[in-house]
């Protein structure tokens, strides 16, 4: 939640914040200091933070959209939770280690779930919403429903 809102904050600014990479470097590189000290869990939340907005403000356009016409994003929300569950209670305990298979999982599961459910779902929408039922008078008007 402390991420989200994080973003909240950010895009209420009038101007974009965009951290420098230097910080992002840094925020990383202490982080085996920090289990020493134990302050693993608020120092990852500040270089996920930092490592996340300085992609989507550092980074040129192009690289925005990597996978093209393909939006992975949804399918990767969905099964994001089920799927590192199921990591912990395979065993896995190492932060590092549980990115790594989330992402080796997740990307084809958001890939899977574009092709075979999301594409095929939104073909069956209308492409624009039907016009306005008529209404027969009793002069014979045609006019359209108000209902």
């Amino acid at each position: 939640i402390s991420l989200f809102l994080a973003g909240m904050l950010v895009r209420l600014s009038p101007r974009s914040i965009s951290p420098p990479w230097w910080c992002v470097v840094v925020a990383w590189a202490v982080f085996p200091l920090a289990r020493e000290l134990e302050i693993t869990y608020p120092l990852i939340l500040l270089a996920v933070f930092l490592t996340s907005f300085a992609i989507a403000f550092r980074t040129p356009a192009v690289l925005h959209h990597p996978t093209g016409s393909f939006d992975l994003s949804y399918g990767i929300y969905i099964y994001a939770y089920p799927a590192q569950q199921l990591l912990a209670q395979a065993g896995v305990r190492s932060p590092l280690v549980m990115l790594l298979a989330s992402v080796a999982i997740l990307v084809p599961l958001g890939l899977a779930s574009q092709l075979l459910l999301e594409r095929p779902a939104l073909r069956l929408k209308p492409r624009r919403p039907p016009p306005p039922a008529l209404e027969v008078t009793d002069t014979g008007e045609n006019r359209a429903a108000t209902a």
